[in-house]
């Protein structure tokens, strides 16, 4: 289960070495800012799933979730983040790494929840563990994708 994060946090450690490159064509925020951005979503959505108590879990039917879920993409500039999640200073190479390894061993928290523990998102309503994992994934894939642009453009 945790193999579908292992392979977009490896990417977010590659380009480690260019977290101060932003592009104001893309984004207003740097490499390392969408790096630190997704593992404090990562690190914040394990942390209320695991918090969850299974019983109060109430599934609801969700246009805009099954169209995300479905397409696989987030549309950028439409949702805000929750202050929770949004880095407040830039971070160095060595705390970025630091935060990819505690983020990785917080995974197992994940790993080891029950089926029917969730969290719940502001638009989507209430993710079991399942599709918390598709959307961690879905959500760092966003934010790689960004990077990627923010790569490109600026060569």
């Amino acid at each position: 289960m945790l193999k579908k994060l292992e392979h977009p946090l490896e990417e977010l450690r590659q380009v480690m070495d260019q977290y101060q490159i932003t592009n104001l064509k893309v984004s207003k925020a740097s490499i390392g800012w969408h790096t630190e951005h997704a593992l404090l979503t990562i690190d914040r959505i394990i942390e209320n799933l695991v918090q969850s108590d299974k019983k109060n879990y109430q599934w609801k039917p969700n246009f805009s979730k099954w169209f995300v879920f479905y397409t696989y993409t987030i549309p950028r500039g439409v949702a805000k983040s929750p202050r929770s999640v949004r880095p407040e200073h830039n971070l160095s190479r060595e705390e970025l790494e630091n935060h990819i390894q505690h983020t990785k061993r917080k995974l197992i928290q994940l790993e080891n929840a029950e089926k029917r523990q969730f969290f719940e998102h502001p638009n989507f309503g209430h993710l079991k563990k399942k599709e918390t994992l598709y959307f961690l994934g879905l959500h760092t894939h966003h934010h790689i994708k960004i990077i990627r642009d923010i790569l490109k453009t600026k060569s």
